[in-house]
């Protein structure tokens, strides 16, 4: 099975202080990572930190789009 995590979910959240939504990612992580053979991530960052969490071969195929600025 093919993963493609244009995001780390769980990551963002927790940065958001959100520790509910982010340890239900977590959860939801934990049972997809397990039951993969290729993880898709968008950065090399991504893949560095799933490389904590699984040894699921991972290939960093960046977003095909750069979104616009935001302004603050």
């Amino acid at each position: 099975m093919l993963l493609d995590l244009d995001d780390l979910d769980w990551e963002r959240e927790r940065s958001l202080g959100a520790e509910d939504e982010a340890a239900a990612y977590d959860r939801l992580a934990n049972f997809y990572l397990g039951k993969t053979t290729r993880l898709l991530a968008t950065s090399a960052a991504d893949a560095e930190a799933l490389a904590l969490r699984t040894a699921t071969p991972t290939t960093v195929v960046p977003n095909g789009v750069r979104p616009p600025a935001i302004p603050r």
